[in-house]
């Protein structure tokens, strides 16, 4: 599981260019999956929250804004099934 430190939201840089769009961190990371065309599940039980979610679209990042997102990648991956297909008894790696 992700730590605190590990989390984008709180990536100094996600931090900075989301306070230059006036937005929160997780409004901006919404954003930039869904300007690459990745298909995104965000959850939260607070209204205020899910109704920020549905505001995706209102802006959209520069190609520096991108640019300075994918350079963050660390190839770290949290979702990995083949993880937790080891806790159903079966190995199911995503890579062959």
């Amino acid at each position: 599981m992700a730590t605190e430190e590990q989390s984008a939201l709180a990536d100094p840089t996600v931090v900075r260019l989301a306070a230059a769009k006036g937005v929160s961190p997780a409004r901006f990371v919404l954003q930039w999956a869904v300007q690459r065309g990745i298909s995104v599940l965000p959850k939260s039980t607070h209204t205020d929250r899910l109704r920020e979610n549905l505001d995706v679209g209102e802006f959209e990042l520069s190609s520096d804004e991108m640019d300075a997102m994918a350079a963050l990648d660390k190839n770290m991956r949290f979702n990995d099934p083949g993880v937790f297909c080891l806790g159903m008894g079966a190995f199911c790696p995503i890579y062959d």
